[in-house]
């Protein structure tokens, strides 16, 4: 979801569309077209836009969110906010899931910092860490609400690298950036937001090439400097 800084249209609640969570939350509660669906599992409908508790309570545990801001907790280490989730919310044997943990920081080159305590990472470490926690819960489809927006130029590649690399994967994620260039790269699908509204959806390379909407061109442009 490519979307411009300030697309947000404000609505009658406190949140604005356009952000991840609270477009999350819009559709919690109501939409006006179409079907929210997951894995052909009808989750609501235009003439009954209330979301069924229970279909949210079968489908929470396949979808993994990764925050702008990390949200680790400063009183665990590395591996303890991996675990928890599995642990607690899971119910997963310890050890297992562990070992899954460690693998995966491994693949990440972070297998040294699993003790460590999220203040003595860099942004870009606790980013990827923040990835990791979320694919330790085995989802079927993540979640990323500006994930680079917070860092600093050298270390948005380390995690624009690991995103790129899940993609390469076949993993289903839902991603809202302005990162265009990686977007082009790792996207199947890209929609382009303005005021509030879906102005395009197309395949990535057909955004990037042909897409004629004057709005799109124009942001394309602007790009170019």
């Amino acid at each position: 979801i490519a979307q411009l800084t300030g697309a947000g249209d404000r609505t009658k609640t406190r949140y604005t569309v356009g952000t991840l969570l609270s477009f999350m939350f819009l559709l919690s509660i109501a939409f006006t077209v179409g079907a929210l669906s997951l894995r052909w599992q009808i989750l609501g409908w235009l003439n009954c836009p209330e979301l069924s508790e229970l279909a949210w309570q079968k489908i929470r545990p396949e979808i993994g969110m990764v925050f702008q801001s990390y949200d680790l907790f400063p009183n665990l280490t590395v591996l303890d906010n991996i675990l928890l989730g599995p642990l607690k919310v899971q119910k997963r044997e310890k050890t297992a899931v562990a070992s899954e943990a460690i693998a995966l920081l491994e693949r990440i080159g972070l297998a040294d910092k699993a003790e460590s305590y999220p203040r003595e990472l860099s942004g870009g470490q606790k980013q990827r860490v923040a990835i990791i926690r979320s694919l330790v819960m085995q989802p079927q489809v993540l979640l990323f609400d500006e994930v680079t927006a917070s860092l600093d130029p050298e270390m948005v590649r380390e995690v624009l690298s690991v995103i790129q690399g899940l993609a390469s994967e076949g993993m289903t994620m839902l991603i809202v950036t302005h990162e265009m260039n990686f977007a082009r790269q790792v996207a199947d699908r890209v929609i382009f937001m303005d005021t509030g509204q879906i102005l395009v959806e197309t395949n990535s390379e057909a955004f990037f090439t042909t897409e004629d909407n004057p709005r799109v061109k124009q942001f394309l442009s602007s790009l170019a400097y």
